[in-house]
């Protein structure tokens, strides 16, 4: 697992397959969990680390700092 720091934003966690090849393809999962959640717990409670590793894929999961940052920064165009 990566991890990487988005300033006051939070932390994405990354889940890479052990080698990727250029030029290649990879599936890629974003899993998100509340804003108080625990993105790590998520992803490995729900078996994705495993499944990240065997099957080559990507599998990205960030922090939510609070309400603000959701509402503000990714709040989706189509609930107004």
């Amino acid at each position: 697992m990566d991890t990487y720091v988005l300033d006051q934003h939070g932390t994405v966690y990354a889940y890479l397959p052990q080698i990727l090849k250029d030029g290649e393809s990879y599936p890629l999962v974003i899993a998100l969990n509340c804003t108080t959640g625990d993105p790590q717990g998520e992803v490995t409670g729900n078996g994705w680390d495993t499944i990240a590793a065997e099957e080559n894929i990507i599998v990205v999961a960030p922090t939510y700092n609070d309400y603000a940052t959701w509402s503000e920064d990714c709040h989706p165009w189509w609930l107004g």
